[in-house]
């Protein structure tokens, strides 16, 4: 399947899952402002870094990116496990647009998700709770 598939995938679970939040009556503000401020990201860079710490995406993509042409971004990123689920995470990528998955072995199937300038990674780095990750960290301010 190719990464374009996966990406619609990606995109219709998490409208899906906003609706149903919605619907429950606790809107999922994460999953709002990533389909309102993210993009798709459907191209892996073709030399993958190391890995880093595991289950800390939030914390390494934020030391990745303070390597020069790095960016962070936070959002969803699509695995089969054994459906197809989109998990909250965080990545880097380059000046040209390439995914750098710092925390996964496999990297996922595609993401989307929000990118943040330096000022915004400080903050991450400085909040209580930065394994949260900067969207959720900074919840009660979105949309």
């Amino acid at each position: 399947m190719s990464r374009d598939h996966h990406g619609a995938d990606l995109i219709a679970h998490l409208t899906s899952r906003a609706e149903e939040a919605v619907q429950r009556g606790h809107p999922d503000l994460v999953v709002r402002y990533v389909l309102a401020h993210g993009r798709l990201f459907d191209r892996l860079a073709i030399e993958q870094p190391p890995r880093m710490s595991p289950n800390a995406c939030f914390q390494n993509s934020a030391a990745f990116s303070s390597r020069p042409g790095m960016t962070y971004v936070e959002g969803f990123a699509l695995v089969a496990v054994p459906g197809l689920f989109g998990f909250h995470h965080a990545w880097c990528v380059d000046t040209a647009g390439a995914i750098h998955e710092v925390t996964w072995g496999d990297p996922g199937l595609s993401y989307f998700g929000v990118t943040f300038g330096a000022e915004h990674v400080g903050h991450l780095l400085s909040a209580r709770y930065p394994e949260h990750g900067l969207i959720r960290t900074c919840e009660a301010h979105l949309i």
